[in-house]
């Protein structure tokens, strides 16, 4: 049975990839708009944890916890990269 969810979901998270093969060089915005995006985030995060408490405080803690949500993200996927190449997944 086809799921129509999983193909969008499987090449969104392959986009998310921390390695990809190389054929074609990748353009400006492609190199930059994750490290841009980050430090937003992070911007937003640290003017909200000044602002105020309450809600402020809630809009930082999310905004800063992206970051090692993203830091996470990248080693989970590095790791399993690295046993699936080495062949020590089944």
């Amino acid at each position: 049975m086809h799921d129509p969810i999983a193909g969008p979901v499987q090449e969104w998270i392959g986009n998310l990839s921390p390695r990809r093969p190389m054929n074609r060089p990748l353009t400006a915005s492609q190199v930059w708009r994750m490290p841009v995006l980050l430090s937003v985030v992070s911007a937003v995060g640290l003017i909200s944890a000044l602002l105020g408490d309450g809600s402020w405080d809630v809009v930082s803690w999310v905004a800063l916890g992206a970051q090692v949500g993203v830091i996470l993200w990248y080693i989970v996927c590095s790791r399993s990269r690295h046993l699936a190449s080495s062949g020590s997944l089944p």
